[in-house]
């Protein structure tokens, strides 16, 4: 186990440090004598010398601080102001004793001085060693103590905090980093802390993603485990505002895992636009190359690189770097050279990128691209082939890598055919789009109003797919972004092994954000999502999948399996068994011709899945049904006869027999626009006809509908309490059962608990105060079988309702600590009820004159469902309080 030495000096970021001297070190200088010689004495008490408390390590970093304490010595009443100077400004500056060490390329040595102010004959000094500090501690955030990295080179962040140890000698565009790293511990107020290796473009090289161009390559921890084996590579958002976190351009995987504890390193290279990732265990002398990446944004300009990351306690321990020519060290020759693809058939104009496969760490930079036919095909120093625009064709592009006999061959065949003329537009206008790939497309419908249409077709490149996305609501909020809206489908070769997951999402307006490789393949369409003229969402996707892409093998059959995650719920579709396995008699594959199911396609026979009405049938009118291919989607229609029975009764005009009052129904008579028949229906209440005809004349309240205000009395004069027993409904303040929506609003004061548990069991006191009561009309006297006690949690008696407590002591508040101040409170409560749903908003206000919880405020939320009628009782209860009630009235919408 690391010893971790803790010593004052170079603590960074924190309190300027006193560096003491060691016992019976340093004393003072005396330089020339008091008296004789003819020299005369200066005005005021003698000094007699200067000494500055020596510190116990003269070794320190670039870019740390340090402060000293002279003392001067003399008569009673000395002058203790002496000057400061440095020997070399450029070193270490000084201020009133406060020493500054600035950068260094190499070991330095600078000496501080302290001169009495009274008498310059008398200074003393002291001498530090400055070493170079492999991170700019200065331009560094996350308070690293440093004191043992002369010892064994680490810097230790202590407390879970943001981190950013700033390479000193990078900037370049051609380097390479490298650290072991520990993970000490983690901030659990974070899911998801991570650390990395960090670059940025920024002028300063000092951490911060505004404004700036730069990437992270990160450990994905979580704070819930102590291992990970997640690896990813997330840039700037295009704004410049944020981080990308659903953009990763690299993922790779961490083998053995990162264990909390344990030790670990990470590498990183830059060569011009090019980034390689590496990987590997402490004790490794070379550590794994586990990805490879472009990243343009920093175009030609050199960067700064930072060890770094959010919410960890980290050790880092041996900082490496190379830059310039050093990292040809790096670089091996690889023992071939491997193409993703020997060759493509492409259009006239049309361009496609070589990719060379080969493994491991060689130069990519030195790879050469030469055409034999450039008249018919041009290529360009990436490897990007451009075909002629107006003359078809065979060229051969040679590939080679400099310095070495390694070369391959690349075939480009140019073609007039207009079936291998598809231009990604959302346009299904391509002759590829035959009528036979329109007629064979796949649906997947998770209802009416949430589908998706696939049309799949290939040619000798690869796949072309062009979906229409259509949803009822978006589903953005919340969850992973692989939670959002989304098509997803993977694919697979004649053995039926499956490629790694491609994701397409609406996230953002629509917008893709993964890929079987991991990486956004450079031919991709899509069309915002928005919402149409039919009230939903709509979108449009269209992209290519070339042969030689995971298992998207040229020559063998294509198999597909695809999912819709739409608000409405998951559909998997034929062949998705989620993890993508392949279903044994249930595959879809892609040809020319489009999709088809096992040996059949839809000409063969449809698959139809439930009838739909979308016509009903009337007393007068013939209706309409149809259902659906599940996989073309052909309607097959019925027309369903006259119902005499299907009236379309016009209830919300009907007319008045007998007038509805605020607690009783009447009765009206519609009816029906077809045929003109009519049907008595109950009519609902009428809150403005008072079935108690002596409110508001000599009541204060209906007794109807309730009404009005229900305080007796003057306020507060029938309600103060103080009694045990909440569940008995003799003893509660009663506002009435009402039936149909209401608000209650009621305000009262509230002594706080005045009997058992207030002083052992403060806690208790959240169920020992004031609480309302929701109750059946039939409740008993006690222990009633229908009740809902709305204390802080919320706590029911019987089937009367079912909880959906939504409520938490608001932040900061704690019955624990916090009852007391809140002893003598003000409350304002209102009960709202909606069809069945019944909310309670509180607010609590504190009547302390002094103290901490003078004039505090706090809010409060709960509700639930109610599961047996429509009517409920309402009442306030209490147990061991004394509550007033100032206010109590009930209102209709």
């Amino acid at each position: 186990m690391k010893k971790k030495n803790y010593r004052l000096l170079s603590l960074l970021f924190v309190l300027p440090l006193l560096l003491t001297g060691c016992g019976g070190k340093g004393g003072s200088s005396q330089q020339g004598g008091g008296g004789g010689g003819g020299t005369t004495e200066p005005a005021g008490p003698a000094v007699t010398g200067v000494s500055i408390q020596k510190p116990a390590d003269l070794v320190v970093l670039d870019g740390t601080r340090a402060t000293l304490k002279a003392t001067v010595a003399g008569e009673e009443g000395v002058s203790q102001k002496v000057k400061w100077s440095s020997s070399d400004s450029q070193i270490a500056t000084v201020t009133n004793g406060v020493v500054n060490f600035l950068k260094v390329a190499e070991q330095k040595k600078v000496t501080i001085t302290a001169t009495s102010d009274a008498n310059a004959q008398f200074a003393d000094s002291v001498e530090f060693t400055v070493e170079h500090s492999p991170f700019d501690l200065k331009n560094s955030r996350g308070n690293p103590d440093t004191s043992c990295y002369l010892e064994d080179g680490t810097f230790i962040v202590e407390d879970p905090q943001d981190v950013a140890l700033v390479y000193a000698d990078v900037h370049d565009t051609r380097w390479y980093v490298e650290a072991t790293i520990t993970i000490d511990s983690l901030d659990k107020s974070d899911a998801y802390p991570k650390f990395g290796i960090m670059a940025s473009d920024r002028d300063d090289g000092m951490w911060c993603y505004e404004n700036s161009h730069q990437f992270f390559y990160y450990v994905d921890s979580y704070s819930s485990a102590t291992s990970w084996v997640n690896m990813n590579v997330v840039p700037e958002k295009d704004t410049l505002e944020d981080w990308n976190w659903a953009g990763n351009i690299s993922p790779a995987v961490a083998s053995p895992a990162v264990a909390l504890g344990t030790p670990f390193k990470m590498g990183l290279m830059r060569d011009g636009n090019k980034f390689y990732q590496f990987y590997g265990r402490a004790s490794d002398l070379t550590l794994n190359l586990v990805g490879t990446f472009e990243y343009n944004s920093f175009g030609e300009n050199a960067n700064y690189v930072w060890v770094g990351g959010w919410k960890a306690a980290v050790t880092v321990e041996e900082p490496k770097c190379m830059v310039g020519d050093a990292i040809n060290s790096l670089y091996v020759v690889p023992e071939g050279l491997s193409l993703k693809s020997e060759g493509e058939t492409v259009y006239l104009g049309n361009s496609v990128q070589i990719e060379v496969t080969t493994e491991g760490l060689w130069d990519r930079n030195k790879l050469t691209f030469t055409s034999d036919n450039p008249e018919i095909a041009t290529v360009n120093e990436k490897g990007v082939v451009t075909a002629n625009e107006t003359t078809a064709g065979v060229a051969h592009i040679t590939v080679a890598l400099t310095g070495t006999e390694l070369s391959a061959t690349y075939t480009l065949t140019v073609t007039d055919d207009l079936m291998f003329k598809v231009v990604l537009d959302g346009k299904m206008d391509d002759l590829i789009w035959t009528a036979a790939v329109k007629t064979n497309r796949y649906m997947l419908k998770a209802n009416a109003n949430n589908l998706v249409y696939i049309y799949g077709a290939t040619n000798s490149r690869g796949v072309y797919f062009f979906m229409e996305y259509t949803v009822s609501q978006l589903k953005t909020e919340g969850g992973g972004w692989w939670q959002q809206d989304n098509v997803e489908f993977r694919l697979g070769d004649n053995d039926k092994v499956w490629s790694r997951q491609y994701w397409l999402s609406v996230m953002n307006g629509g917008s893709f954000v993964s890929v079987g490789s991991g990486e956004k393949p450079e031919e991709i369409f899509y069309e915002p999502i928005a919402l149409g003229n039919d009230n939903l969402y709509h979108c449009v996707f269209e992209m290519f999948v070339p042969f030689g892409d995971d298992n998207c093998t040229k020559g063998e059959t294509l198999y597909a399996a695809f999912g819709f995650n739409p608000a409405a719920g998951w559909k998997a579709g034929h062949g998705f068994n989620g993890d993508g396995t392949p279903v044994a008699n249930d595959a879809l594959y892609v040809t020319a011709d489009g999709f088809k199911h096992g040996e059949a396609c839809c000409t063969d026979g449809h698959e139809y899945g439930p009838w739909i009405v979308d016509v009903p049938a009337t007393c007068a009118a013939t209706g309409h049904r149809y259902r659906e291919c599940g996989w073309c989607g052909h309607h097959d229609e019925e027309v369903l006869p006259i119902d005499e029975n299907a009236h379309q009764f016009d209830y919300e005009h009907a007319v008045v027999t007998t007038p509805s009052t605020c607690s009783t129904h009447g009765v009206g008579t519609a009816t029906c626009t077809i045929c003109g028949a009519t049907d008595n229906t109950e009519l609902p209440f009428d809150y403005s006809n008072h079935s108690d005809t002596d409110y508001p004349a000599t009541h204060t309240y209906c007794h109807g509908c309730g009404v009005g205000s229900h305080l007796a009395n003057a306020a507060g004069d029938a309600y103060d309490h103080n009694f045990g027993g909440w569940d008995n409904k003799a003893t509660w303040t009663d506002l009435g059962v009402w039936e149909g929506d209401f608000v209650a609003q009621i305000n009262f004061h509230m002594e706080g608990c005045q009997g058992m548990n207030a002083s052992s069991a403060p806690g208790d006191c959240c169920w020992r105060t004031v609480l309302p009561i929701l109750y059946a009309e039939d409740y008993a006297t006690t222990h009633g079988d229908a009740v809902f006690r709305m204390d802080w949690w919320g706590w029911s008696d019987g089937g009367f309702t079912t909880e959906l407590n939504k409520g938490a002591c608001p932040a900061g508040f704690n019955w624990e600590t916090n009852y007391q101040g809140f002893s003598n409170m003000d409350v304002e409560l209102t009960i709202t009820k909606v069809g069945t749903n019944v909310t309670l908003a509180w607010v609590w206000k504190c009547c302390a004159t002094e103290g901490p919880y003078l004039n505090q405020v706090y809010n409060y939320n709960q509700s639930c469902i109610l599961t047996n009628g429509a009517k409920m009782g309402v009442a306030l209860t209490a147990e061991f309080t004394i509550y007033t009630v100032t206010t109590a009235t009930i209102t209709r919408p």
